[in-house]
């Protein structure tokens, strides 16, 4: 089946990246079609047995062979996703090794996704004698660079706004940062905890409306004034102020990150905000009293409430009301039958709810009758079948009727149940005429 697959060149690259190491025949498919992003995707996977990567590095094909050859180091250039795990499995060296190697290229890998090193090992990578190693040392996620060594990395405008964040400035600098051309620094300056008045003054007036809300959202100020810089966006908002529109826009979408770290006692504090970034902010945290948490999961705002329900101690009937009047999120695959506390024997109830939205949560049941399954299969609701289709006690019969549903979506995830009978599956292949 996976060699079938493979036979198109989309497919194979969707085989490739599958956990695990692949059959050599199926290596061998992939392969036929002499691409060379398709071979480094299969080096970096570790999914090709050491018999078929000698058979790789010796092929026939010049592309072939040269990709494979080549694929490690050129992964090192195109892939900023990387994990320093992956490197160490993708070079067989240990992080250290990896710092301290004499191509800048791999050095320069290490540095960019070695979120932890060591303070001694930190700091020989900001002072490499090759710049990008340098640059690729320094990012949000990096521990922060130390004093001596903040001037060049201020100099530098791809490092510039990280160290806009926390450097240590003195009162001309702060200014010049916030009259920096790059929103991206002046933004980067607007999280730091150590303004100077004159300075947060150019920020709250400032023309990108992120950096502004930002300003806003400064940990240095007092809720009153918060909420009258709040108020006065507003006023320029009814004016048609597009910037202000923007920001008041803005403003209670993103939390401040400052709060999420924030003691317990500052945290509960802002229990009460008339912002909602702030109380869903409050609300991800996992270590409030009960008290706290029966407020807002009683909070007027939807994703207020959410944050809060997705404690692992959440009441039963928190977060089956939650699934019930709002649904799963769309941006992401975490759904709320999944949270560790939902009622699941409520779920065979919403088979003949009125909502198909509801009623598409039934299949989630893993004990709904295969008659109930069977209906809903031909319910009227293209949510409500695909759901079928997605279910884990849908029959076999089942879900290879559901392949051939009108609605493209429903037989897609059809195609993708694990019940799926093998036969249909060549059938499918059959159909996509793949040999």
């Amino acid at each position: 089946m996976l060699v079938r697959l493979c036979r198109d060149r989309h497919l194979a690259g969707m085989v490739g990246v599958r956990e695990g190491e692949l059959p050599d025949a199926v290596v061998d498919a992939i392969a036929d079609h002499h691409d060379s992003a398709l071979i480094t995707s299969l080096s970096r996977r570790g999914s090709v047995s050491a018999t078929k990567a000698r058979r790789l590095a010796e092929h026939p094909v010049a592309a072939v062979r040269q990709a494979w050859v080549g694929a490690p180091r050129q992964q090192l250039v195109d892939d900023r996703y990387l994990t320093i795990v992956e490197l160490e499995r993708l070079l067989d060296m240990p992080r250290s090794a990896l710092a301290r190697h004499q191509d800048p290229v791999i050095r320069a890998a290490a540095a960019r996704c070695w979120f932890d090193p060591s303070t001694e090992a930190h700091r020989a990578l900001l002072t490499d004698p090759d710049p990008t190693v340098r640059t690729a040392a320094v990012s949000r996620r990096h521990p922060q660079v130390p004093v001596d060594l903040q001037p060049e990395f201020l100099r530098n405008p791809v490092t510039r706004p990280v160290l806009a964040r926390y450097a240590q400035l003195t009162d001309q600098q702060s200014r010049a940062l916030a009259e920096d051309p790059d929103p991206e620094v002046r933004g980067g300056l607007a999280h730091h905890p150590a303004l100077p008045p004159a300075t947060r003054e150019l920020l709250f007036t400032d023309p990108d409306e992120m950096v502004q809300v930002t300003i806003m959202q400064h940990p240095s100020l007092t809720e009153e004034e918060r909420t009258r810089r709040y108020d006065l966006c507003r006023a320029a908002a009814a004016a048609d102020d597009e910037v202000a529109e923007m920001v008041v826009e803005f403003f209670d979408l993103f939390g401040p990150d400052w709060l999420r770290t924030a003691p317990l006692e500052r945290r509960l504090a802002y229990l009460d905000s008339p912002f909602a970034a702030f109380r869903e902010v409050v609300a991800w945290s996992r270590d409030l009293p009960p008290e706290a948490y029966a407020r807002l999961d009683a909070d007027p705002v939807h994703r207020v409430r959410s944050a809060s329900a997705k404690r692992p101690d959440a009441p039963p009937a928190v977060v089956e009301r939650i699934l019930r009047e709002h649904g799963d999120s769309r941006k992401s695959r975490w759904r709320w039958t999944d949270h560790p506390n939902f009622p699941t024997e409520v779920l065979h109830t919403y088979a003949d709810h009125p909502d198909e939205r509801v009623r598409s949560y039934a299949p989630r049941d893993p004990n709904l009758p295969p008659e109930t399954l069977a209906r809903l299969a031909t319910d009227a609701s293209e949510v409500v079948r695909r759901a079928v289709a997605a279910g884990p006690g849908s029959p076999a019969e089942v879900i290879a009727a559901l392949l051939v549903d009108p609605e493209p979506a429903v037989a897609a995830q059809a195609a993708a149940h694990p019940r799926l009978p093998v036969t249909s599956m060549h059938s499918l292949l059959d159909r996509a005429g793949l040999p």
